[in-house]
């Protein structure tokens, strides 16, 4: 979640006096981690704001799975809302409606 708060500063860095003139964006990180005591030998750990997607693909059931079903619930039907951005968004705060965390165990090789 430091990641998200470095963008944050980063996208307002010089323009705190004029907000309205920085962007705003969505951001997914990921981090594959190596599970210790598990049935899986992966974990995929990822966090979310705004309408990014992420997929799994399990090679051994030839399936493909949306990590992050749900995360624009608030906003499905209106394709202009992401449900959330960083950046200056209300009274120059990040908008965090939809921020989320996500967890996948993963087999070797997916």
């Amino acid at each position: 979640l430091n990641a998200f708060i470095h963008c944050n500063a980063k996208i307002i860095e010089g323009k705190e006096n004029c907000l309205w003139e920085c962007g705003t964006c969505t951001l997914l990180g990921a981090m594959l981690v190596e599970l210790q005591s598990s049935q899986y030998a992966w974990g995929l750990v990822i966090a979310s704001v705004g309408d990014c997607k992420a997929f799994h693909f399990s090679l051994r059931n030839n399936t493909l799975v949306d990590i992050t079903r749900g995360s624009r619930m608030e906003s499905i039907l209106d394709a202009t809302d992401c449900g959330g951005r960083l950046g200056p968004y209300v009274d120059g705060k990040p908008d965090l409606r939809n921020l989320d965390t996500f967890f996948h165990s993963c087999e070797e090789g997916d």
